[in-house]
């Protein structure tokens, strides 16, 4: 019994700890691109919505109506072996055996339903507000990387380059102003 009301009362704090860490910079950085189109991954949903992987699969599985092919989709081992090899934070999953499944924008917004609780929908709001938010920015600045791809990435690397070596100097030079010498 004492170990039920433990239990409890740390799920209600992991609760509520996650609720008011979730931002939107975090979910953004969760959003990865494949298959040409952004998703997102059920363990990186399972974590935002305090659930564990395996029981976010098994609600979807119960609902499998409600997620066609366009919605949620399961990656291959090749497409695995190459997301965990490009990024970093995928190292966990070099030696799974069941490839992730990845949650489109739509997949997403199916999952609140699915889920059925306050936290799922306020989860999902905040993801779909990732979501819309990348559009616009892909959309507003799509001049810009037509631009960049006119005129080759090579270019625009050395120009993210310059641009950070100005930077970085800029930093040296406040530092060094607002720097007093004092003699020994």
């Amino acid at each position: 019994m004492i170990g039920a009301i433990f239990l409890q009362q740390l799920l209600v704090k992991l609760d509520g700890m996650t609720d008011a860490l979730i931002t939107l910079p975090q979910i953004k950085s969760k959003i990865v691109t494949i298959h040409n189109q952004p998703v997102m991954l059920d363990r990186d949903l399972a974590e935002f919505y305090g659930v564990r992987t395996k029981r976010l699969n098994e609600a979807v599985k119960r609902n499998i109506e409600r997620f066609p092919a366009k919605f949620r989709f399961q990656l291959t081992m090749q497409e695995l072996n190459e997301l965990v090899a490009v990024c970093d934070r995928f190292k966990p999953l070099k030696h799974s055996t069941n490839p992730p499944y990845a949650f489109t924008e739509q997949g997403v917004a199916m999952l609140s339903a699915v889920l059925r609780s306050s936290r799922a929908v306020e989860v999902s709001i905040k993801i779909m507000e990732a979501f819309v938010s990348m559009r616009h920015f892909l959309k507003n600045n799509a001049y810009l990387f037509e631009k960049f791809y006119q005129l080759g990435w090579f270019v625009v690397v050395r120009l993210v380059i310059e641009v950070k070596k100005w930077s970085r100097d800029l930093r040296v030079n406040d530092y060094a102003k607002n720097y007093r010498f004092t003699k020994i």
